[in-house]
């Protein structure tokens, strides 16, 4: 297993693994139409391109055999203080329960405390219960809830 920053070249690898991910935690919640639109809004090609250039983005894939199985994004925000927001972590579900998530966390920690984050914050909807206890387990903790509309 290797985990290493995003390229470009990596941008329809990203979109399958985002697909399979969010269909596998959400697809019981959220039919498969709009997680289709979600896939292609947050993750359409030039999207992801100007996210995998942005300076404040931090963004990681884990590769098994040549093949991306998983990433993790997060952005670096600066006010009072420096925060490091974990957008995404998806890890397809033939891979999970290995530890991928986890590396994948690791790393992307690692690297926005390299930059000088003061805080890092998850996000992951209710629905998801096994991305919920993930987080759980690597020591996040709930400070709140909002609603969105997917």
């Amino acid at each position: 297993m290797d985990i290493r920053n995003a390229t470009t070249d990596d941008v329809d690898a990203i979109r399958r693994v985002a697909s399979e991910s969010m269909a596998a935690s959400y697809g019981h919640a959220i039919d498969e139409a709009a997680l289709t639109a979600a896939v292609d809004e947050w993750y359409g090609p030039d999207r992801l391109t100007e996210s995998l250039a942005d300076d404040n983005a931090v963004f990681v894939v884990a590769v098994d055999s040549g093949s991306i199985v998983g990433f993790a994004q997060s952005e670096v925000s600066t006010g009072r203080e420096t925060v490091g927001y974990l957008d995404w972590l998806h890890v397809i579900p033939e891979h999970r329960g290995g530890g991928i998530g986890s590396q994948l966390l690791q790393r992307l920690k690692q690297q926005l405390v390299d930059a000088g984050v003061d805080r890092l914050e998850g996000r992951v909807l209710v629905e998801n219960q096994a991305g919920v206890s993930f987080y759980e387990e690597q020591g996040f903790s709930e400070v709140g809830t909002r609603t969105v509309e997917i």
